[in-house]
């Protein structure tokens, strides 16, 4: 089950629905990540770079508010109040947790269905750019 899992997650996801609700997991998150690149394309953008990260205790002001960042993170949400709102929209539709300290945690599915939703190009992309922060942190 474990092998299925990584191999087809999405298509799982997709056809299951978790613990008693009504509306299918990948269903309910893919209505957040629409409006969301409607209305807060930063917010996607910083979702997709913390899917990258292990799911827990991302220091995502460490990462993100540095000012020798270079300008290839034109996507991502620059200086403490941009990193902010991006984090709390990221609040509102459940999916990231409550930011205390800095850092924040992602749900190992949250995670799974954003990345999933990428080309593979996209993910290498998002990859490598979560890879840069670290080092440059």
């Amino acid at each position: 089950m474990a092998k299925l899992l990584r191999a087809q997650r999405a298509e799982l996801l997709a056809h299951g629905q978790a613990w008693g609700y009504r509306e299918r997991v990948a269903s309910t998150w893919q209505l957040a990540f629409d409006q969301l690149a409607t209305s807060d394309p930063q917010a996607i953008a910083l979702l997709r770079l913390l899917a990258c990260y292990a799911s827990e205790a991302i220091p995502y002001r460490l990462l993100l508010s540095r000012p020798d960042r270079d300008n290839s993170d034109d996507e991502l949400p620059r200086g403490d109040l941009a990193v902010n709102a991006a984090a709390m929209a990221l609040r509102r539709y459940s999916l990231i947790s409550r930011p205390v300290d800095g850092a924040l945690s992602v749900h190992r599915l949250v995670q799974a269905v954003t990345l999933d939703r990428l080309t593979a190009d996209q993910q290498s992309h998002w990859r490598q750019r979560a890879a840069l922060l670290v080092e440059k942190a």
